[in-house]
């Protein structure tokens, strides 16, 4: 399972390494094989564990609604989002949508899901209704 994190959240998770650890003296000027053996499979384990952490995290935008509630967009559905063709250049969109829409409705089929509606005159498919549709968890 992936660990949801907002962007730039890492505090606590990546440690500095310690040359004492290994014996080594920020004073040494030759540090033996053996020595840098072990600081070089310490930092290589370290770099794969960040490696490990930033996969498994989703970046997600905080987005505040008309009514002050807190919406989680993540990289991913923003994605899914764009590859509509009429989404093209509409990212800005979403954000002044759900901040300051024409309408608002509660879904019909869940009551968790709220659509917020404005309408665009001019869109690269013409005059259309831009629904953004929102799940809330704590509905």
């Amino acid at each position: 399972m992936r660990r949801q994190v907002e962007a730039g959240n890492f505090q606590g998770c990546i440690k500095e390494l310690d040359t004492h650890a290994f014996g080594i003296s920020r004073n040494e000027d030759v540090i033996s094989k053996e020595k840098m053996g072990k600081l070089l499979q310490a930092s290589w384990k370290a770099v794969c564990a960040v490696q490990v952490f930033l996969s498994e995290v989703i970046v997600m935008k905080i987005i505040r609604d008309c009514l002050g509630r807190s919406i989680r967009l993540t990289d991913e559905r923003m994605a899914h989002i764009l590859q509509h063709p009429e989404m093209i250049d509409m990212e800005a969109e979403i954000d002044r949508v759900l901040q300051s829409p024409s309408e608002v409705r509660l879904s019909r089929s869940d009551q968790s899901v709220q659509l917020f509606y404005e309408y665009y005159a001019k869109t690269r498919v013409g005059g259309k209704w831009l629904s953004v549709v929102v799940k809330y968890a704590n509905a």
